[in-house]
């Protein structure tokens, strides 16, 4: 006689996905699903029990920021236990969201410019509410600043916990208050200042930061005038320039008069043409007027 013993020493074969990485949804680190399964030879399709550590987690679970490894494990009829693992990472990669402003437009109060209040904010999924940094340039900058004339880029940012930067711009444009010119020229759209060509008319305005007049010519930064089409003014209002003046060119202040004066030579030999003349001063402001040569 001899005994024939048939057994089952073969452990369950456990199955797993593949290492998991998932973005963090909260400071609680990130809920993560996953499919584990286990079959035995003998016994079939079987129960799957996962464990980090100690401790039970099943799909769905919320898994903490950082690596974690989880193993999965089935017994079968037989005692014999299968065992299989993979990782789930919780990375948080994603930036602050910085929010700033719209553009901002703030009249000036000197020839400095103005101080300018604003409000600035930063929250991360993960870390919350985080403070803002905001710079023009290299150099830091706050709300109530003093920002100079003109248009100035002011970035933002702030850095959560994980090392993400997150950033954000807006616009501060500090303007002057400009007069416009005043007689013997004529403003508007849709209105030319006829003059006869070569002769020299005497363009007159005043800037104010606020209420405080300025009267330093370097407040000016370009007088141009430009080659226009006459079609423009087709319709509109031709008013002569009953006043020219011999005086020289050069941009100056009038104390007596309390403007600026630039007295501009019209072209010679540039009858029938039109002409467009733009002030600019130093923050970009302008004003503009036209002409028509006869």
């Amino acid at each position: 006689s001899f005994t024939i013993t048939v057994q089952d020493t073969t452990d369950p074969v456990v199955t797993v996905p593949a290492d998991i990485i998932a973005e963090a949804t909260g400071p609680n680190g990130a809920a993560v699903t996953f499919s584990a399964s286990a079959s035995d030879a003998v016994s079939g399709v079987l129960p799957v029990t996962c464990t980090v550590g100690t401790t039970d987690v099943a799909s769905g679970n919320t898994f903490a920021l950082g690596t974690r490894t989880v193993t999965c494990s089935a017994t079968d009829a037989a005692g014999n236990i299968g065992s299989n693992s993979f990782t789930i990472t919780v990375q948080d990669t994603t930036d602050p969201v910085v929010t700033v402003p719209a553009d901002i437009t703030a009249e000036a109060t000197s020839a400095a410019g103005a101080a300018v209040s604003f409000v600035v904010s930063a929250s991360d999924t993960v870390s919350g509410v985080l403070p803002v940094t905001c710079k023009v340039g290299a150099a830091v900058v706050a709300s109530g600043n003093t920002f100079p004339l003109g248009t100035t880029t002011v970035t933002c940012s702030a850095t959560d916990a994980a090392g993400n930067i997150g950033s954000n711009s807006f616009t501060i444009s500090v303007q002057l208050e400009l007069s416009g010119f005043y007689q013997p020229v004529d403003m508007g759209t849709d209105v030319v200042n006829t003059v006869k060509s070569g002769s020299t008319v005497p363009l007159k305005f005043e800037v104010f930061a606020g209420t405080t007049e300025l009267t330093n010519t370097s407040i000016v930064k370009t007088f141009t005038y430009a080659l226009t089409s006459c079609a423009n003014f087709v319709g509109g209002t031709e008013d002569a320039i009953e006043t020219v003046t011999s005086g020289n060119t050069v941009l100056r202040y009038d104390t007596s008069g309390g403007q600026f004066v630039q007295n501009w030579q019209t072209p010679k030999n540039s009858a029938g043409k039109c002409y467009r003349v733009t002030m600019t001063t130093q923050d970009g402001s302008s004003i503009v007027a036209n002409f028509k040569l006869k």
